[in-house]
């Protein structure tokens, strides 16, 4: 049986409390916001992130589960198929068929390919703080030298 944690603010998460419990779905588990600790473990002991977001601002989280080597599936909205830049199975339907019939497709084989895992990893690495943090001090060194 696969479980899913959701998690975020109250506020993110109060439709979807009322839903699961006018369902009867037990194997879905809210969260508050979490601890950085309790995200890191999350990401280690999940078996795929899934982030059907349509209103993502960049998709740190989903870049974070690829650190960790996951089988990310995210919305094709907003940066997210840039940011996962074919790292990722996007979903064009955020429908509950749809999604589930996808990661029925994709998970069982997704951890088999160990050049795909390693591409992923990197792919992600090329995200740090560092490097963004160079790339706007060079911005600001060559506009400084154009006045």
């Amino acid at each position: 049986e696969i479980c899913a944690c959701l998690v975020g603010s109250e506020m993110c998460i109060r439709d979807r409390r009322n839903l699961i419990r006018e369902k009867q779905v037990t194997n879905v588990f809210l969260t508050d916001v979490i601890t950085q600790s309790e995200k890191i473990w999350l990401y280690r002991n999940c078996e795929a992130f899934l982030f059907p977001s349509e209103g993502e601002g960049f998709g740190l989280p989903v870049v974070e589960a690829m650190q960790f080597g996951k089988a990310v599936f995210a919305a094709n909205r907003t940066s997210l198929p840039e940011v996962c830049n074919g790292h990722a199975i996007m979903w064009e339907h955020l429908d509950t068929e749809s999604m589930v019939q996808s990661i029925r497709e994709h998970l069982p084989d997704f951890y088999k390919d160990e050049e795909r895992l390693a591409r992923m990893k990197e792919h992600a690495a090329s995200f740090s703080y560092e490097k963004h943090i160079q790339a706007y001090l060079d911005l600001y060194h060559e506009l400084a030298q154009l006045s």
